[in-house]
């Protein structure tokens, strides 16, 4: 299976002199077997060998099917992060879009990385 950004994940780090940013619409690629989705996910490295990278995870699908709840592996480190499904009821009201609260909230949970210094992990949904 893969997962694919709908507005596209910039990583950007200084090189040298030079600032760059690299973009991408991936999110994940794994396999599911049963409720385990495993594979690997893209972070965005800064600092030594700055650029999109990809790092090993499993993930686990609730019973609803709506969460996706697991670990990444950064330099060694495990990582929680998690995945939240939103409908398109969920995410208008009417003709609006989402409020300005409710669109940072999304933010917000879509974060996966404690320590933004190291990885980034900013995309299209928790």
């Amino acid at each position: 299976m893969t997962s694919t950004l709908i507005v596209q994940r910039e990583c950007g780090y200084d090189e040298g002199d030079s600032e760059v940013t690299e973009t991408t619409f991936s999110d994940l690629v794994g396999t599911i077997e049963g409720n385990i989705i495993s594979g690997d996910t893209i972070v965005c490295r800064t600092g030594d060998n700055a650029g999109l990278d990809s790092s090993p995870m499993v993930l686990e699908i609730s019973a609803d099917g709506k969460t996706l709840s697991g670990e990444y592996i950064f330099d060694g480190d495990i990582r929680p992060f998690s995945l939240v499904r939103l409908t398109v009821g969920e995410c208008k009201g009417g003709n609006e879009l989402l409020s300005e609260e409710m669109d940072q909230e999304f933010m917000n949970m879509r974060a996966r990385v404690p320590d933004p210094s190291s990885a980034e992990g900013i995309g299209g949904g928790r």
